[in-house]
């Protein structure tokens, strides 16, 4: 049988870290910093529609396709709408 971890002797494992999402308020979040952490927003939409359950984390795929096309469609409003404004104006 294998020696435990470092994090088994500890009574930590990847799970753990999977059930809580990390919040920061780093400025450097918002543009992807890469170190691991959430902007406090993520986690909070994260934490509201999945909620901590690890089972439930199948969710977030069809979550982010949803916010994926909601985005979508309001870039084109916008889109659209500048157009009206600048056809308008000109």
């Amino acid at each position: 049988m294998a020696a435990p971890s470092a994090e088994q002797q500890n009574g930590q494992s990847d799970e753990s870290d999977l059930q809580s999402p990390i919040s920061t308020n780093d400025e450097d979040s918002e543009t992807g910093a890469g170190d691991g952490a959430l902007p406090d927003y993520v986690v909070d939409l994260i934490e509201k529609e999945i909620g901590g359950d690890l089972k439930s984390l199948k969710k977030v795929s069809s979550l982010l396709e949803k916010l994926t096309a909601e985005n979508k469609l309001l870039e084109e409003q916008v889109s659209q709408v500048a157009r009206w404004i600048w056809a308008d104006s000109g």
